[in-house]
């Protein structure tokens, strides 16, 4: 029977990985079709797909490099770096989805205006006579 100990590496990891990197593509390929923020939840995307890249590569890098224990001075320097670079990619991945979330959720939120309720400037709307140079406009105005 196969255990995880007979195997030379632990595929929880690699599965996590592949979740991350999972989540980092249906946020690229939702990025498309959110309303707001295609950059952002893009961005936030990318950098999961990165930190996947970053643990499988460094896993791996651990399997090649030190089985013997012969590379262990280096790997202890690396797994600082490493747990840095990881921790930073996620969570600012995870700060740019909430920032996509919230601006998206005030942004539905908010009423749109109707076409016909325009903003009109103090003293009514200028009309057509006021550009033509005819008619009353504002005093000193083309029509004055």
């Amino acid at each position: 029977m196969l255990s995880l100990e007979s195997l030379p590496f632990d595929p929880v990891y690699f599965l996590l990985a592949l979740g991350t990197a999972a989540v980092g593509v249906l946020a690229l390929v939702g990025a498309g079709r959110a309303p707001h923020m295609r950059g952002l939840i893009r961005t936030a995307g990318a950098l999961l797909v990165v930190r996947a890249v970053v643990d499988v590569s460094w896993y791996v890098w651990m399997l090649t490099y030190t089985p013997d224990g012969s590379g262990l001075g280096g790997l202890m320097a690396v797994t600082s770096l490493h747990s840095l670079l990881s921790t930073l990619l996620v969570i600012t991945a995870v700060v740019l989805l909430l920032i996509a979330i919230i601006t998206g959720a005030r942004r539905a939120a908010r009423p749109a205006a109707a076409p016909g309720n325009r903003w009109n400037p103090p003293g009514g709307a200028p009309g057509p006579s006021w550009h033509s140079g005819g008619g009353s406009g504002p005093v000193g105005g083309p029509g004055a």
